[in-house]
């Protein structure tokens, strides 16, 4: 593996006396010999606190400046002044909460031969910090992460209700944080209280530090792409590169009818998200943008700023096996969908055929699964779970069943488990059951 000289660093903490340096060497990282790593052909890591920061550029050897919003942590690279602040690539989203430790800093780089975080060295520490210690959880940590847990609140909830659960997401250590993109209820009756998807999430991204936001997920049918490619930038700009871009052919007809939207058959409704990817990741990319589909359209077409991670990902929704599937080979790097492990396993096979058959990597597709839970000590209430007739895909038992079934799903090569609150009770019940779930489910 080539090797470039050691270069020096300063990281600088709020506090003066907890000054640290370190020296780290690099090594290229050639794309696709770490998933987290593709798409950059080199990269350094940086903790300072509880705070993340990478570097690392693309084909030439260059490394800038970074720090996230929030953060009074300021990282000087000593010998190269002369990059822009932020140049440097955010998408590499790490495992944000593997330490929260004050007034530390490691330099760590990625090992692709054991696809985890090794930790290689860290300067004089403060006064009274076990380092030892740190490196030990950290290489513990590094082992045991391997699949995401994110939280799905319920549209409904009053706003502060809502920011104190996924606040309490953030600062707990859940990976990431959905949110259902439609107007209304899918029922007869739609006068209850339901908030709009990204005006949501563009006041939660400025309110939260660590996880990842997004849709889950908007409908194509609602905006033109180019306009949700625009928001979707501008919110990673806002989240310092915490978006993920989900998007379905748009499925729910009465909102469609009620608001006048075109609601078009389900043919046209996947030919247009096919065509919608496809806009959406140029403007991503491109300086300028050309495209004219059957249903859009985009002449010498700007998007700046770019977002700032590369790629902004994209998620695509839905189980749909013929088309939906196949789009999502061609265009997706995450995908999601509601089911059990079994049901996972049956749509990631047809999935992985339809990667084969447009000569994509199955392993460039992050793989997200969703059901509703019941989760209890109380045997009586989860046999009556088992008895009833739930027809989303659930998960009922005591936090060690559930346990169980969850490394089923990362068994089948899931790497995100989405948990909705839908079924989880009353606000303060729902924050025992997302602590319950991370401590004795997720083992964090």
């Amino acid at each position: 593996m080539p090797q470039h000289r050691p270069r020096r660093f300063l990281a600088k903490t709020a506090a003066p006396e907890a000054w640290l340096h370190a020296e780290e060497e690099l090594h290229f990282l050639t794309p696709f010999e770490h998933p987290v790593a593709a798409e950059t052909d080199k990269c350094a890591i940086v903790r300072i606190g509880s705070e993340i920061n990478v570097h690392g550029k693309e084909a030439g050897f260059m490394l800038g400046k970074t720090a996230f919003a929030g953060s009074n942590h300021i990282l000087d690279l000593l010998d190269r002044d002369d990059l822009p602040f932020k140049q440097i690539s955010a998408h590499l989203r790490i495992d944000a909460e593997l330490m929260h430790y004050r007034n530390m800093v490691f330099f760590q780089r990625y090992e692709p031969e054991t696809f985890g975080m090794k930790l290689n060295h860290a300067g004089s520490l403060p006064k009274g910090v076990n380092i030892s210690e740190h490196l030990e959880f950290a290489e513990k940590r590094s082992r045991e992460r391997r699949m995401r847990f994110s939280f799905w609140p319920n549209p409904t909830q009053p706003f502060s209700d809502l920011l104190e659960l996924v606040q309490h997401a953030d600062s707990t250590g859940w990976d990431g944080v959905w949110y259902a993109d439609h107007f209304m209820p899918n029922a007869e009756d739609t006068s209850t209280p339901w908030a709009e998807a990204w005006t949501t999430l563009s006041a939660l991204g400025a309110l939260t530090k660590r996880v990842r936001l997004g849709t889950l997920v908007t409908g194509n049918t609602y905006r033109h792409p180019a306009v949700l490619a625009k928001m979707a930038a501008t919110l990673d700009h806002i989240t310092e590169g915490r978006v993920v871009l989900g998007l379905g052919s748009g499925w729910q007809e009465n909102e469609h009818r009620q608001y006048g939207l075109p609601f078009y058959d389900v043919p046209e409704r996947l030919a247009r998200l096919d065509e919608a990817c496809e806009v959406i990741k140029r403007l991503f990319h491109d300086q300028r943008s050309h495209f004219e589909g059957r249903f859009y359209t985009l002449t010498d077409a700007t998007l700046e700023p770019k977002p700032l991670q590369h790629p902004l990902p994209l998620m695509i929704g839905g189980g749909g096996e013929k088309v939906t599937l196949k789009i999502t080979a061609k265009h997706a790097d995450e995908w999601n969908v509601w089911g059990d492990p079994t049901i996972l396993r049956q749509k990631m096979a047809i999935l992985d055929a339809h990667c084969a058959d447009v000569d994509r990597n199955p392993a460039d597709i992050q793989r997200s699964a969703v059901a509703l839970l019941f989760m209890s000590e109380d045997n009586a209430f989860l046999e009556q779970m088992l008895n009833s007739d739930i027809q989303q895909p659930h998960l009922v038992g005591t936090p060690a069943e559930i346990h169980e079934i969850i490394e089923e799903y990362e068994e089948a090569g899931v790497n995100e488990f989405i948990l909705p609150d839908f079924t989880l009770g009353s606000k303060e019940q729902k924050l025992k059951t997302m602590d319950t779930f991370l401590k004795e489910v997720a083992g964090r």
